[in-house]
């Protein structure tokens, strides 16, 4: 018990950057299963040698170990000796699909040693690659902004300017701001016409008057002609994010609603019919003997910890706020379920059956022990999942499920004034994001009804941010976990943050006054009609 307790409180110090404490907490332990994280904190507190050896000896015990040996690169890239570094990072990434962190290291030192192709190649693979439990500060261990390349005067490169625009993005996941804007800022010097580059800036911080000259280069490249439609609106969006800044609240609104124009331009029309039809088909076939049968499921594991809800409803600071727990891992948004066709399994002519059910267990139990095979839950906050639900807790019986609820005007407001990576296809329309939302809430009652109270609950943003201890306490206890006091400091907790949220859950949780719907409230249309929709 003692050494359990010293491990858990080394947890929670790593998380939250105190590497010193950990790194006692985990000596006192004596837990061979902590192994690398005392190398990761040897390493962090300068005692480089230590940690190579340490690491060394992982690799020999556990050659399979793609932790130990990405961390092990991570050591010798900070020693100086690149060579070795760029050695393991490749045998990392030929080895394991957990290479990540991998790719983001080569790719940096690759793009710094001239070879700018294979820096983008890395860097391209690294952004969708899942999450990690090393630390951030090793994300770019030896980062310095005056080693990338700079182009030559007139010069053009679209490759070496999306390599800095994917370090920018990777060093904004790890909460390293400012030098995530100076890449941007490279990233344009290297293509004046790599749109994503502005409107990553864009996004990356609060616009104010001193950014006019940037915002008057926004409007003049929307001007341009014959730019495709999905470079104008990406043009669009980030001019209406740099007017909500500035408080011009009409002029924003005429962005965001050009931005959509350009999307729509290209885009199939949300078939509304059809996403009824599917929700219809899931309500008819998880009905309250489906999701209480007690012989048919997957696993009685208690780990996965699922946070599901509306887009930007709040569920990456609830996934923040947990995952701030030293017995909690982070597993950001997984397609697990989309990739393993949860709409078929869950509209078909029946549930899975026992065999499938095992199958599709085991696989998920797999891919988050890779995150963390330590932590006694692991989140996986993909918010469409409020679809799975019923088949989730068919196959996990165990399992918790965290449904985030927001104001609904102000999550479908959010959502239309998203650049999301790939386009939504509810989105563009406010009639299309009211349905959604409509169709959310039958499904969202539903589940209420159905699943157990201990499996299944419900927390409010605007009580996540206004009721900040009561809900957080709730919200460990609902987890079956025991309280602790780094859930009341989401901000401090340094795992890398992959969504679009990236920056609010680096602030200090804090109540706000009004909705920010009150703004739009003139151009809301449709919209308005989730005023009397319950939150």
């Amino acid at each position: 018990m003692i050494e359990e307790n010293l491990t858990l409180s080394g947890n929670a110090a790593y998380k939250r950057g105190d590497y010193v404490a950990a790194l006692e907490f985990y000596k006192r332990a004596a837990d061979s299963g902590t192994r690398v994280r005392l190398a990761l904190c040897l390493l962090l507190t300068g005692e480089t040698t230590a940690a190579g050896s340490l690491l060394e000896q992982v690799t020999r015990d556990e050659p399979q170990n793609s932790l130990a040996a990405t961390a092990l690169a991570c050591a010798f890239e900070v020693q100086g000796n690149l060579s070795e570094a760029g050695k393991w990072y490749r045998s990392v990434i030929s080895s394991s699909s957990s290479s990540g962190l991998a790719y983001l290291n080569l790719g940096y030192l690759m793009f710094i040693h001239g070879n700018t192709q294979g820096a983008a190649n890395c860097l391209q693979q690294c952004l969708d690659a899942p999450p990690t439990s090393i630390p951030v500060p090793l994300h770019l261990p030896s980062f310095d902004l005056a080693k990338l390349p700079k182009p030559p005067t007139g010069a053009s490169d679209r490759v070496a300017s999306n390599a800095c625009l994917m370090l920018g993005l990777k060093l904004q996941e790890a909460g390293r701001f400012e030098l995530a804007a100076s890449c941007f800022l490279l990233a344009i010097q290297w293509d004046r016409v790599n749109f994503s580059a502005y409107g990553a800036l864009a996004a990356s911080r609060k616009m104010t008057g001193q950014d006019q000259p940037f915002i008057n280069s926004l409007i003049q490249l929307s001007k341009r002609p014959n730019l495709v439609h999905t470079d104008r609106a990406r043009l669009y969006f980030s001019l209406g994010k740099a007017f909500d800044d500035l408080g011009d609240y009409e002029t924003s609104i005429s962005y965001y609603d050009g931005a959509h124009k350009e999307i729509l331009a290209e885009a199939t029309p949300y078939n509304q019919s059809g996403f009824q039809a599917e929700v219809d088909s899931i309500i008819e076939k998880y009905d309250v003997a489906t999701c209480t049968a007690q012989e048919v499921s997957g696993s009685d594991s208690a780990m996965p910890l699922l946070i599901v809800g509306m887009m930007r409803s709040g569920t990456s600071l609830v996934e923040q706020i947990l995952s701030s727990h030293p017995e909690v891992a982070a597993g950001d948004e997984l397609a697990f379920w989309r990739d393993f066709g949860f709409r078929q399994l869950s509209t078909g002519i029946r549930p899975p059956i026992k065999e499938e059910a095992a199958q599709i267990a085991d696989a998920y139990l797999k891919l988050l022990r890779a995150i963390d095979p330590d932590a006694a839950r692991v989140t996986d906050k993909m918010p469409h999942n409020f679809l799975a639900v019923g088949l989730i807790h068919r196959i996990f019986p165990n399992a918790r499920i965290v449904c985030c609820r927001r104001n609904p005007i102000d999550t479908c407001l959010s959502i239309y004034m998203t650049d999301f990576r790939h386009p939504i296809p509810f989105a563009n329309e406010r009639e299309d994001l009211a349905f959604f939302h409509r169709q959310f809430e039958r499904l969202a009652a539903h589940w209420r009804k159905f699943i157990p109270a201990d499996r299944y609950i419900e927390v409010q943003h605007e009580d996540v941010l206004g009721k900040r201890e009561e809900t957080t306490r709730r919200l460990v206890d609902f987890c079956g976990l025991e309280w602790d006091d780094n859930c009341l400091a989401p901000e401090k907790n340094l795992r890398a943050v992959k969504t679009a949220s990236v920056v609010q859950v680096r602030q200090a949780v804090r109540a706000t006054d009004n909705p920010r719907w009150k703004r739009y409230e003139p151009w809301l249309g449709a919209l308005s009609e989730l005023a009397n929709q319950p939150q």
